[in-house]
């Protein structure tokens, strides 16, 4: 039999383990991998198996995203900010969206006050690009924004007449007030 090839205590090993359900199986390998790992913890005591890319992990920052749309949280403490509250009061006023757009459209205004023909090559040429790119996202985003308006007064419309003519007459004075 196969198991009589296997060295003493191994053959009788797989007959049991041959015998126990997949379950049990499962639970008899992770005692086993467990068992391994706390005598190789004992052989090693300060090696983790993962050791070797901590230089790694200590580049990137903690979190590794920053939401910037109002209404979502962000991560400030004192490893990434000097004053970790003023810059919380701050951004809770401007987010970091709005500061970036006000900075870029600042620097849009100079660049071109500064330069009859907008340049062509460089870094200026490529800000600008970038905000030109910027602003027909905002126009399309607006644009999807008031489609969903439509479509939500349409339906308005059709549950609810009476809250959709006072909201109409409402957004009528408004856009009255536009022009």
């Amino acid at each position: 039999m196969a198991a009589e090839l296997l060295p003493a205590g191994l053959g009788q090993m797989v007959l049991n383990l041959a015998k126990l359900s997949c379950a049990q199986r499962s639970r008899v390998n992770s005692q086993t991998r467990r068992r391994k790992m706390s005598a190789s913890a004992s052989q090693f005591p300060n090696w983790f198996p993962t050791d070797f890319l901590r230089p790694w992990w200590q580049l990137a920052p903690g979190n590794l995203t920053q939401p910037i749309l109002s209404g979502y949280s962000i991560n400030i403490n004192s490893n990434n900010s000097s004053s970790p509250q003023t810059e919380a009061d701050i951004v809770a006023k401007h987010s970091y969206g709005r500061q970036i757009g006000r900075i870029s459209d600042a620097l849009c205004e100079l660049i071109l006050a500064q330069h009859r023909k907008p340049p062509e090559t460089g870094p200026l040429a490529d800000f600008l690009s970038m905000w030109s790119e910027i602003d027909r996202v905002k126009t399309e985003s607006a644009k999807s924004r008031l489609e969903q308006i439509k479509a939500d007064l349409l339906l308005l419309k059709e549950k609810q007449p009476a809250e959709f003519a006072q909201l109409r007459d409402a957004l009528g004075e408004a856009l009255r007030q536009l022009d």
